[in-house]
């Protein structure tokens, strides 16, 4: 399984198992984000899996952080938090954001506060990386 191997690169948890995969496999093809269904003329590789919680944030491989998402979706979100791509993604309403946050804390038996807290700590994650991305960029060129 890639994602349980790229997991053990990132020094990241994962349970994610066999009937895990299937079964976000088997999902309906539509969008978590953006609510997009597959249609007839999309290729095999329409939809993705993404880690709502990136692995490069310490993000776990498990299937309570993964969503079945577009190509277009989980391309634009890359390794962004789920908070800076709902900023700047229309489609990725607020009732969508709820709800992956909803499904989040019922498939982790965390509450949906425990969840508002990981995907804000991802963010904090996310701002810190690019100041420091930023500040070195800004010493290499000066």
């Amino acid at each position: 399984m890639t994602s349980r191997y790229l997991a053990g690169k990132a020094g990241v948890y994962s349970d994610l198992t066999l009937e895990d995969a299937y079964d976000i496999h088997h999902t309906p093809d539509t969008c978590g984000y953006c609510g997009k269904e597959r249609g007839p003329n999309d290729g095999k590789r329409a939809f993705h899996i993404d880690h709502i919680i990136p692995m490069v944030q310490g993000g776990p491989n498990s299937r309570w952080n993964l969503v079945k998402v577009c190509a277009s979706c989980n391309s634009s979100k890359g390794s962004a938090s789920l908070a800076d791509f709902h900023s700047r993604t229309a489609s990725l309403t607020d009732d969508r954001y709820d709800a992956i946050i909803a499904n989040m804390a019922a498939m982790s038996g965390k509450s949906t506060e425990q969840v508002n807290g990981l995907l804000t700590q991802s963010h904090e994650f996310e701002q810190a990386h690019q100041r420091e991305r930023a500040r070195l960029m800004a010493l290499l060129v000066s």
